[in-house]
């Protein structure tokens, strides 16, 4: 009978001991749209870090240098600026002539004494989310990607820089939060990756680098009369 009531206590201690553990169940980690919505997820693709005032022949450098060529037609990367990771597109134009300009492109450009057009007139830094919001909603096309490229004076400041470029970004974001419950029905952080796909093919965000004053594309030949007129 003393080994029994041993036993019973002992069970119950046992079990008493073991509902006082908590068992620690991991959080699900929320999927992150805006970061999978701004880069190229693509495993292959690389990204690079480098100053937002730095001039397209010091990319192309840091391209040149990842490939292990002097010069490229095309290439994509992410770029981290700030934050973000945002899908990009860099061009030399090695071979191939640059193509037509695009009119649903934004544009700025920043002195060196960070003087800023942007969209081909001047405003004041505070103001770019607007003046970016108010561009995306004007495109007016079934597919709205936009497209970003930027001249930048070295001497310019990078802080400056960087800054309107997380205000075009965050435009963007408010944007495509508000055209995606429009075309999908439903909020955009509850967008499966196949739905955030089919956007980004759309409505994508892609910021284009490449130097028009500086372009590497050789020369046409000439023309059979010109060859003619030498002999």
């Amino acid at each position: 009978m003393k080994k029994l009531l041993l036993l019973s206590v002992f069970t119950l201690l046992f079990v008493s001991c073991k509902d006082s553990v908590e068992t620690e169940v991991p959080e699900e980690k929320a999927f992150d749209y805006k970061a999978y919505l701004l880069r190229n997820n693509d495993e292959n693709i690389p990204t690079f870090e480098f100053p937002a005032n730095a001039p397209s022949k010091n990319i192309f450098k840091i391209i040149d240098n990842y490939t292990q060529q002097e010069c490229f037609d095309g290439f994509r990367f992410n770029y981290k600026i700030g934050a973000y990771k945002v899908q990009c597109f860099a061009a030399e134009f090695c071979h191939n002539p640059p193509p037509p300009s695009n009119p649903t492109r934004l544009s700025f450009e920043i002195n060196d004494k960070n003087g800023l057009w942007f969209n081909y007139k001047i405003i004041k830094p505070n103001q770019v989310k607007d003046q970016s919001l108010i561009f995306l909603n004007t495109i007016e096309r079934d597919y709205k990607r936009f497209i970003i490229r930027f001249k930048v004076d070295s001497k310019s400041d990078a802080l400056i820089t960087e800054k309107i470029l997380e205000d075009i970004i965050e435009a963007y974001l408010t944007f495509s939060t508000s055209l995606f419950k429009q075309e999908y029905g439903k909020p955009i952080h509850k967008a499966s990756q196949s739905d955030l796909n089919d956007f980004k093919r759309k409505h994508g965000m892609l910021i284009v680098f490449y130097d028009i004053e500086s372009l590497r594309v050789p020369p046409p030949p000439p023309a059979a009369s010109e060859i003619n007129n030498e002999f």
